[in-house]
């Protein structure tokens, strides 16, 4: 069983091909929104794992899922954290008059 960890892109190109085929290089890229040279690379490293075979055609680059058993671990997250800011006081300038009468 291959493992894969949660939020990562290889996670990302492998829910996609597990739900979609036949899938081109260019497909993916706009699909996922992912750069080119990033796409490339891990599909190398998923291709080197024999998780993936790229097939170059003429005209088109095919990507193929070749293995189903694939285990996702890790958290997810969806959003960042930001806590939240306490509220700020504004002083009260209505009965403010200057410096001048102080």
């Amino acid at each position: 069983m291959i493992e894969i960890h949660i939020g990562s892109t290889e996670e990302l190109i492998i829910r996609y091909l597990q739900h979609h085929y036949p899938v081109t290089l260019a497909h993916l890229h706009k699909t996922l929104n992912i750069s080119h040279a990033t796409l490339k690379r891990t599909l190398l490293k998923l291709q080197h794992q024999g998780i993936v075979r790229v097939d170059p055609l003429p005209g088109n680059t095919y990507v193929r899922l070749l293995r189903t058993d694939i285990a996702f671990h890790g958290d997810r997250k969806h959003h960042k954290h930001y806590p939240k800011k306490p509220a700020t006081h504004t002083p009260d300038t209505t009965d403010y008059d200057g410096i001048m009468f102080s």
